[in-house]
């Protein structure tokens, strides 16, 4: 359908409701269901009725704003609250038109926010980045498609209603932060139960959602938006081997240097390295008792053996972004070891930057750099 595209509203600093004739235009430049839409003018009423003022409702408990709760069936029983249940469709456009801003426990606990077609009725800048730039980003850097636009549209659409940000150009680490502090906090929330069931099955959904975000953060990496490489949230099996008492004192005592040295990103992913690295070396040399007998040719294989690796979810081989970062970290650990001149490290440095695998640039695609970052 050939309609022009909606006006969001102005930024006014107060939350406020859309007229019955805004939230209609939205409704039909998607559908042209006259009982459809004589429907969601309904919900929208009786929810603007309701709340009239919208503190009021942001001031009601999590599960009545969410309005069902696990378990219940709109189709055959009473649910929680059906009046904010079935405003959810009013709900995202007054995020999307920027007339609300949503704290993240609502929004971690919908199952499906279904933003994307309101969106490109709005034509907001954000639907071609979740949709073609950042999936096509995603494919250069190995993984699939599909596998990149669900992570990003998961992840961006909660991002656009708790922030109000429209485009990927305006996402800061301070949200990617904020979601990623919200999922660590919903093992800890004490109506977790009755959206997500089970404290296992809540794991497992803050497993999924963190490698959502990570992988957002990635492509967001690459494409200059964000100033750090991110690293994928290890799963808590990931432990170190068993080690020698030298060996271990000495890994421990690099990390701890690092730590005065780098931010805390960095240092995770030094340590995931030098996890890694340590796992395969004894798993190929189990005789090794200190880092005085690990030699260049040891390091260069397990460079080797990197390449056969695949990503433990996707089965996809190791992207070139994370071989690099393990081997830089083993890179890392001998020069300073040998520089410091610590007893327990070879003399000379093991691996030397033309080592490392080449990486595309940063800004991939046909164009040097994005849309948004022109």
């Amino acid at each position: 359908m050939n309609r022009p595209p909606l006006a969001r509203a102005a930024v006014t600093g107060h939350w406020q409701h859309a007229t019955a004739e805004e939230f209609a235009a939205l409704i039909t430049a998607v559908t042209d269901d006259r009982s459809y839409l004589r429907v969601k003018l309904q919900h929208r009423q009786a929810f603007v009725d309701r709340y009239s003022d919208l503190e009021e409702w942001f001031a009601q408990p999590l599960t009545h704003r969410v309005g069902r709760v696990l378990g219940e069936d709109p189709r055959h029983n009473p649910i929680t609250d059906p009046i904010s249940y079935n405003a959810r469709q009013y709900l995202s456009f007054l995020g999307l038109t920027g007339r609300v801003a949503f704290d993240w426990d609502w929004l971690l606990a919908i199952p499906a926010l279904n933003i994307w077609v309101h969106a490109r009725a709005l034509q907001l800048p954000a639907v071609s980045d979740a949709y073609a730039t950042l999936p096509q980003l995603g494919e250069q850097l190995g993984y699939r498609a599909q596998t990149a636009r669900r992570a990003a549209q998961w992840a961006l659409s909660r991002i656009m209603l708790h922030s109000g940000t429209v485009a990927i150009k305006a996402v800061t680490l301070t949200e990617l932060q904020g979601l990623s502090e919200a999922i660590d906090r919903l093992g800890e929330h004490p109506d977790r139960a009755s959206f997500h069931g089970s404290d296992t099955q809540v794991t497992r959904r803050q497993v999924n959602w963190r490698s959502q975000l990570f992988l957002l953060q990635l492509l967001l990496f690459h494409t200059g938006q964000i100033p750090e490489l991110p690293k994928e949230p290890l799963p808590k099996t990931a432990v170190w081997p068993v080690m020698s008492v030298a060996m271990t004192s000495t890994a421990d005592r690099y990390l701890s240097a690092r730590r005065q040295l780098d931010r805390p990103a960095t240092i995770q992913n030094i340590e995931a390295g030098l996890r890694r690295f340590t796992t395969w070396l004894l798993d190929t040399r189990p005789e090794v008792q200190s880092f005085t007998e690990v030699t260049r040719v040891d390091c260069q294989g397990f460079g080797a053996w990197l390449v056969t690796c695949r990503h433990r979810r996707t089965g996809a081989p190791l992207a070139i972004t994370t071989r690099r970062a393990d081997l830089q970290a083993v890179l890392g650990f001998f020069r300073d070891g040998s520089a410091w001149e610590w007893p327990d490290m070879p003399v000379r440095p093991l691996l030397m930057a033309g080592d490392l695998p080449k990486i595309p640039p940063r800004f991939l695609g046909s164009s040097p750099t994005p849309n948004w970052c022109r």
